[in-house]
Formats: structure tokens, C-alpha cells, sequence
């Protein structure tokens, strides 16, 4: 193999494992961590997630060895609409911290008409003044609100947004080569 040659992708029998290249850093304050179980590769294969508990700086998942290049802070529904309500400004200092970072983005277990037509019932918070906050933030940060319809969804977009962030540093890399 010489420098412009790259390893191919093994490959793979039917229904053979494939693993990630990379770890999943997650945090260890998380509450309720994904598990990346029963995720599926691109051509139908079952994908291994290797994950790792971390002290996170921000953001709730990342990358190990990535952990200060890409960032992605989990939100549920009534998680979001509290700490909008009670802890704003250290919300808001975590989206400063974001802006470091090559890439991050706020995961919301829950989509835009949910949230939007069914608040959180212990919220005092208007709907409206959250999607407005996520428009202002997204203008003033560059961070956006990725609402997802369900934890699932926030689940396989986290891993997707992962991977693709990973992949691209790859690809970064060998050009360099």
C-alpha cells in the first residue's frame, strides 16, 4: 500500500457486525444516556457502538480523542422547558462554550409541533418563547436546535451527526496525506 492508497473496507458476510472506528465519548452527569443498541450500518449490517464515560467540559456525547472539536448536548422536552425557565443563563454560557467547537448542535427528544401544541404540563414557560430563543440563539451562536420526533430519533440523529463529523475529519486527514 503506498501513501495515496487507502485501506479498503473489509468485507462483510450477512448479518455480520460492523464496529465503529471511533468512541462515543459520553458524559458522566448525563441522566439518561443513550445506549446506541440495535443501531444498523449502511448496508444493513448490525453497527457496534463502542462507548465511553467521560468528563464532558460541554455537551452531553462527543468523540474520545475529538472531545474539544465536537459537541452534542441532549435535551428532553420538559428538560429543555426548565432550564429555559431556571437555569437560562448556564444553558445560555453552555452555548458560549459551544461556539468553540468545530461543530455542535442541541438535541431535543421531541419535535416542534409537540412541544409547540403540547408544553410540558409543570411549565410556566410559553412555547412560543422557546422556539424563539432557539432563533435567536441559533443568530447569535451558530448552535442549532435539532427537535427530533422522540428519543429514538434524537438518538440515531446523535450517532448520525457523530459519524459524519468523524468521517469528515477523515477525509480532512487524507487529504493532507
Amino acid at each position: 500500500m503506498t501513501a495515496t492508497t487507502l485501506p479498503r473496507k473489509p468485507h462483510r458476510k450477512h448479518g455480520e457486525p460492523e464496529t465503529l472506528p471511533f468512541t462515543v465519548a459520553v458524559d458522566t452527569r448525563e441522566q439518561a444516556p443513550f445506549t446506541f443498541t440495535g443501531m444498523i450500518a449502511d448496508k444493513g449490517h448490525p453497527l457496534v457502538v463502542p462507548t465511553r464515560l467521560a468528563t464532558l467540559g460541554t455537551g452531553d456525547y462527543g468523540i474520545v480523542g475529538m472531545e474539544s472539536l465536537v459537541c452534542v448536548e441532549r435535551k428532553s422536552a420538559s428538560d429543555l422547558f426548565s432550564t429555559l425557565s431556571s437555569g437560562r443563563e448556564r444553558f445560555e454560557a453552555e452555548h458560549v462554550r459551544m461556539t468553540a467547537f468545530r461543530r455542535s448542535a442541541v438535541v431535543i427528544e421531541a419535535d416542534w409541533p409537540s412541544m409547540l401544541l403540547n408544553p410540558p404540563c409543570n411549565s410556566r414557560l410559553s412555547p412560543l418563547s422557546v422556539q424563539r430563543t432557539a432563533v435567536s440563539w441559533l443568530v447569535k451562536y451558530g448552535i442549532p436546535w435539532v427537535a427530533c420526533p422522540g428519543r429514538r430519533y434524537a438518538e440515531l440523529w446523535t450517532l448520525d451527526f457523530l459519524r459524519k463529523f468523524f468521517d469528515h475529519q477523515q477525509s480532512l486527514l487524507e487529504k493532507e496525506i
